[in-house]
């Protein structure tokens, strides 16, 4: 199996979604089938679809040269035998608004053993009733010579957007792709609908290694670190606006003004506050938000400015024109931000290795996974502590009676809740439990709140770490398929 090609992604049906909508977020482990292994063999053009249940993965699925044969007679085996596998790309989540599209899993081919211009990509969608179906082929074009794909997504629509990168001069090129089908013939293929370059950061110097679709708005990810750097969001003119990550943590403990993405958590809505200081007394709805960030510069761009450093919640504030929830992939602009929380002793952020940090936080956002190399910590977090009055303190007037004006709780946000833990610098200090891995970790995924998974070079290892974990270690071998991996199963 190739690790770095390989990945857990979640599958969602359209029953589980029949509820979506309103602003009730639809990322939440209630609308979540189950959760899938894509197991990737690059070299003999092989694709594996796990399930992965409590003890065991089951194969649903087998993407092959034989199967793309039978589906495509105009290709033959010798053919598709002589391809492997770049990239895949798997879209198995549905909107708010609409939960018709079926899953997506695209495969992206190139010549094996041969230098080529184009490359081929293969859209298939798995039908829960009829299984997997080749929707759509198309042959792709390298933009330059000796570019390579760092990444590949698939919209709703079936359409790809591929992250190149050139080696040789650092530089990459994000393309947006639209498929058009000719009048004439019928035939389809792809367009580029739009072209971006990005540029070195001083926040993040290093590249960015891939990139998800977060309704309609595009993440993209460094190597280094598994937290947004860009996000891409398409305007009414069809252009695309990028915004990039802004975390410069001040050393004193402060509000302070910024465009900080992280990774999102939970957000809560003050519906309709009313004070004197605030829109001039008229009722306005504000939105807090919490949000994880990794800092591993110790000063501003400058050098003058001293930072902290470190794997932080900051607390944001957002005042929405109108009544609606905060959206964290929007562009807001620069928020008021501070930092409530702090993850103690996380792996060492000036010495990474070259896979980078591994970040994962559970569906509930009770749960923050932080993995480098083999050293796996989770820290254990009550997020709607740091959001709400009532939560934290039983009541909101504990709290109004010292401090009248926090109408967006920002002051002592969830010391009560969290009084056992150190307070340093106006953060709770979060403790990690460290567990044991089999191996080096490459992707870590929750799948419950006491459920993690993750791919290992020795396998795929699941910890339970609920209450009903028994200590025991596990280790067994698959035997569905021919190009089968260990389950390691661990708690």
């Amino acid at each position: 199996m190739n690790i770095n090609l390989s990945r857990i992604v979640p599958f969602y049906s359209k029953t589980a979604c029949e509820d979506c909508g309103g602003l009730e977020t639809v990322w939440s482990s209630d609308t979540v089938q189950s959760w899938l292994l894509l197991e990737v063999h690059a070299s003999i053009g092989v694709v594996n679809i796990r399930r992965l249940e409590n003890n065991h993965l089951s194969l649903l699925y087998v993407v092959s040269p034989e199967f793309l044969c039978k589906v495509l007679p105009a290709h033959t085996e010798q053919d598709t035998e002589s391809y492997q596998i770049v990239r895949i790309a798997w879209n198995g989540a549905c909107s708010s608004d609409i939960c018709e599209t079926e899953p997506l899993l695209a495969v992206l081919l190139c010549p094996a053993g041969q230098v080529s211009s184009n490359l081929i990509l293969f859209v298939i969608s798995l039908d829960p009733s009829f299984g997997l179906r080749i929707t759509a082929r198309y042959d792709v074009t390298i933009p330059k010579q000796g570019y390579v794909v760092s990444d590949l997504a698939i919209t709703d629509e079936g359409d790809p957007m591929i992250l190149w990168l050139c080696p040789r001069k650092f530089h990459q090129r994000f393309i947006v792709y639209q498929s058009v089908t000719d009048s004439l013939d019928g035939s389809r293929y792809l367009t580029e609908e739009s072209t971006h370059n990005f540029r070195k950061t001083t926040t993040f110097p290093d590249r960015l290694s891939c990139m998800h679709i977060h309704g309609g708005k595009v993440v993209f990810f460094p190597s280094s670190v598994q937290v947004p750097l860009w996000i891409g969001l398409q305007t009414r003119t069809q252009d695309w606006d990028f915004v990039i990550e802004d975390t410069n943590l001040p050393e004193l403990h402060a509000i302070w003004h910024s465009e900080a993405v992280g990774i999102p958590m939970l957000d809560y809505h003050h519906h309709e506050v009313t004070h004197r200081d605030l829109n001039f007394g008229a009722p306005t709805c504000v939105n807090t938000a919490l949000k994880l960030i990794v800092n591993r510069r110790g000063y501003d761009a400058s050098n003058v400015v001293p930072l902290r450093k470190g794997v932080f919640i900051l607390k944001s504030v957002h005042y929405p024109f109108e009544c609606q929830r905060f959206d964290p992939y929007a562009s807001n602009g620069r928020l008021e931000h501070i930092a409530v929380a702090c993850l103690a002793d996380p792996p060492d952020l000036d010495n990474l290795p070259t896979i980078g940090l591994k970040v994962a936080v559970s569906p509930r956002h009770q749960r923050i996974a932080l993995a480098a190399w083999r050293t796996l910590r989770v820290y254990v977090v009550e997020p709607l502590a740091f959001l709400s009055p009532e939560c934290c303190y039983g009541s909101r007037k504990v709290h109004t009676r010292d401090h009248p004006d926090d109408y967006a709780f920002v002051n002592e946000c969830g010391w009560s809740y969290h009084s056992n833990d150190v307070l340093v610098n106006g953060c709770i200090m979060l403790n990690p439990i460290e567990l044991a891995s089999p191996g080096v970790i490459y992707a870590l995924e929750w799948r419950h709140e006491h459920e993690l998974w993750a791919l290992t070079n020795e396998g795929v290892c699941r910890w339970d770490i609920g209450v009903y974990a028994n200590g025991q270690k596990m280790v067994s071998e698959l035997a569905e398929s021919a190009h089968d991996i260990k389950l390691a199963r661990q708690s």
